[in-house]
């Protein structure tokens, strides 16, 4: 009956043996990408640059920008706690390496005890015992479970690692954005103070031909509403600016009570973005790249628990001394010692180990299907803005000749009505198309930077070194 158990187990263990093999092959499948485009659909962006991961943001020629992502990097409370999770997986690592070695723990003890006299025909009395021992203790790692735990902890340091540079992505994205959304209302409210100044000579210019009886006082009229329609127009960028800036006040760190940042204009050209393949975008972003590590570290760990099916060997060894005379204590006689190997064979554990392997199964395929929506929404992110950016760019071209027409078209119709060969109502027309083509090419151009800096976040940020530095 032995001999047939001990042959019905080891058929059992080679079948375990076998489906783990296949369980590994298997799992390692699923890590595989979707098929990879070989080329944008939309417009490739233009050259390689030279900025770094950590910097992506010096492509922009800003010293204030520079300055205030620094600030924001170091004073942000989310970057500090995304930095805590990174120590704590390190942590981890260390921890897991320790199972490769042996542990070794010291004991003493000193205690009086008596026995019954009524369970024995004889009698102990009452008892010191002196003792001290140190026992060794190993784990052979037969068939690569701490090993597979160790590397498992490992990815989970990188992928920890990849979401730092994650989150400094997301928020140096957002200093730019916020930076650069204020920038463009301070570049409006430029053009709304110099149409200002030109309201206030029109209303100056009625008035006195109203005054001649050169016309009627229905211009000085319109002229003056023209005027309160400006200042009502800048008083309106007030709040969205007000607001901006408080937004950056909280990213920096501060309190926005006592935050002020003064007017700047929009720089003058976009900076360059990568020219980067589709298949780079798995090594550039840090959100794939960490969760292609989660998908290591479930893949590691689906092998570490199915080893539970396999025996587990032990070595163990212990020298100490143990005595009731504390005079003995050192003696020869009093030594005690140890020394074995330990084989523990799992037979019935009540479906525990089949549970295990199925939930470390399910964390791999949790990480697998989260991977891929990751993948499929980089894509059309990058696909998105840079579809964008083309249209803007043609947008821009349109922009500017329609500003150049306005401008001319108001400057003429001005000098029309000095001359008394135009009506004010033929300049007001020209004026607030004028106004409108400066505001608008304005605006865009505040849009194309917005749209520039989401695409090189897209994009991964920086592109001349690996975001996952090993921890």
């Amino acid at each position: 009956m032995l001999a047939n158990f001990i042959v019905n187990r080891s058929t059992i263990i080679t079948m375990r043996l076998y489906t783990f093999l296949v369980a590994s092959f298997v799992t390692f499948s699923l890590a595989d990408t979707p098929p990879l485009p070989t080329a944008w659909k939309s417009k490739a962006p233009g050259n390689k640059v030279s900025a770094g991961l950590d910097d992506w943001w010096t492509v922009f020629n800003d010293p204030e920008l520079n300055k205030l992502i620094a600030e924001a990097k170091a004073s942000f409370p989310g970057m500090k706690a995304v930095i805590a999770r990174v120590d704590q997986a390190r942590a981890a690592v260390r921890m897991a390496r320790s199972a490769l070695l042996p542990n070794i723990m010291a004991t003493g003890d000193l205690g009086r005890s008596r026995a019954s006299d009524t369970v024995y025909d004889f009698s102990f009395g009452t008892l010191t015992n002196y003792g001290a021992a140190a026992q060794l203790s190993y784990e052979v790692d037969l068939w690569g479970r701490v090993r597979d735990q160790v590397n498992a902890a490992k990815a989970d340091a990188e992928s920890e690692n990849a979401n730092v540079y994650a989150v400094g992505l997301i928020l140096s994205g957002e200093v730019a954005r916020v930076y650069y959304a204020m920038r463009s209302i301070d570049e409006e409210k430029d053009v709304l103070d110099k149409t200002l100044k030109l309201r206030h000579e029109a209303l100056k210019l009625a008035t006195a031909r109203v005054e001649a009886g050169a016309t009627n006082e229905l211009d000085r009229v319109r002229a003056e509403a023209e005027l309160a329609t400006t200042e009502a127009e800048l008083a309106a960028l007030a709040g969205p600016r007000a607001e901006l800036e408080n937004t950056l006040a909280v990213t920096l760190g501060k309190v926005a009570s006592g935050y002020k940042v003064a007017p700047a204009k929009l720089p003058a050209s976009l900076p360059p973005v990568p020219k980067l393949l589709p298949s780079e975008l798995l090594q550039r972003r840090p959100d794939i790249v960490s969760a292609t590590r989660r998908i290591d570290a479930a893949r590691l760990r689906v092998g570490a628990t199915e080893t539970s099916y396999f025996p587990k060997v032990s070595l163990g060894a212990g020298y100490g001394t143990q005595t009731s005379h504390a005079t003995k204590f050192l003696d020869g006689d009093s030594q005690i010692w140890n020394v074995g190997l330990r084989l523990s064979i799992p037979i019935f554990v009540g479906g525990q180990r089949k549970a295990a392997v199925d939930a470390a199964r399910a964390v791999l395929a949790e990480a697998t299907g989260l991977f891929e929506e990751k993948l499929l929404i980089a894509f059309k992110e990058v696909e998105s803005l840079m579809s964008r950016l083309e249209a803007q760019q043609k947008q821009a071209e349109s922009q500017t000749r329609l500003q150049t027409a306005a401008d001319a078209a108001a400057k003429l119709a001005r000098q029309r009505y000095t001359e008394g060969v135009a009506t004010y109502l033929e300049v007001i027309e020209a004026e607030r198309t004028s106004l409108s083509a400066r505001r608008s090419l304005v605006q865009l151009r505040g849009q194309r930077l917005l749209t520039t800096v989401q695409l090189i976040q897209a994009l991964g940020g920086g592109w001349n070194q690996s975001p996952t530095p090993k921890p």
